[in-house]
């Protein structure tokens, strides 16, 4: 069903370049612009589609903060992971070096705190700065806990830091925006809960086709379950996380975007 936002995807990804092309060089395009699923945007998009809301100018400075966020968090991981490629082209780091891929990180991060002061609501510009800390906070902890088995509780809250907080920013950002600030709690549970569980998906499509995470010391889900049956109880945590997402979901107003949400929450399911 997402074909339904076809025509708002691609007004934000040209929006997206026309705000950005004068700010960053075309080596940084070309990885900003790389193939990408825009899942972030998507799910804001679609909550407010949802709930009979528009996507106006300061939903649209939250989604491109997220975004830039997000590829910001993508070119500072692939330094510490010593990454060749992302996204099916050379990486920054390994085409440029890691000067350049550090400093072009903090580039897109300065950037998206310039779309988030350019949002009219203060309580939206605590939440993103304060996620953002959560966020950077996931990244060293995971470094330095590199060839250690964490427990399930720290891998989760590892999880909820490195990938679920960005989906929390772009779903309840784009609801208090428009005042709806009575599914905060809905919204943000939703997120975390969605964000955990493609996390841990990624981690086991990862674990299954590279073991690349492991080679590097960074030990998820299949490797703390252990055992012949550390697959199976990886599936059924997502999908434990999922139930979580679909009960919610039952509570949002009956319409296609709705169901479009749920069609992408039936994506990460095992």
């Amino acid at each position: 069903m997402i074909y339904m936002l076809e025509k708002e995807l691609s007004n934000f990804e040209r929006q997206f370049k026309e705000f950005l092309t004068p700010d960053i060089d075309e080596y940084l395009q070309k990885f900003v612009f790389a193939k990408s699923k825009r899942l972030r945007p998507i799910l804001g998009i679609l909550f407010l589609k949802t709930l009979g809301f528009e996507v106006e100018e300061q939903h649209r400075n939250l989604f491109f903060a997220v975004e830039l966020i997000h590829s910001a968090s993508l070119l500072h991981d692939d330094i510490i992971d010593n990454a060749e490629t992302r996204r099916g082209i050379k990486t920054v780091n390994f085409e440029y070096g890691n000067s350049l891929a550090v400093s072009s990180g903090d580039l897109l991060l300065a950037l998206a705190m310039k779309q988030i002061l350019q949002i009219e609501n203060k309580d939206v510009q605590n939440m993103c700065v304060s996620e953002m800390a959560k966020i950077c906070h996931g990244e060293i902890s995971q470094f330095f806990s590199k060839y250690k088995t964490p427990t399930l509780e720290e891998y989760i809250e590892k999880s909820r830091q490195k990938t679920a907080l960005l989906f929390k920013i772009s779903i309840t950002g784009a609801i208090m925006i428009s005042k709806q600030n009575n599914l905060f709690e809905l919204a943000s549970t939703f997120a975390e809960n969605f964000g955990i569980a493609f996390q841990i998906k990624n981690d086991l499509d990862n674990f299954i086709s590279k073991k690349e995470d492991y080679q590097q010391g960074v030990y998820t889900a299949p490797v703390i379950f252990g055992g012949k049956m550390a697959l199976e109880k990886t599936k059924d945590l997502i999908n434990n996380y999922i139930e979580i997402c679909t009960g919610l979901i039952k509570n949002l107003p009956e319409n296609d975007y709705k169901y479009a949400i749920l069609e992408l929450v039936n994506q990460v399911k095992e």
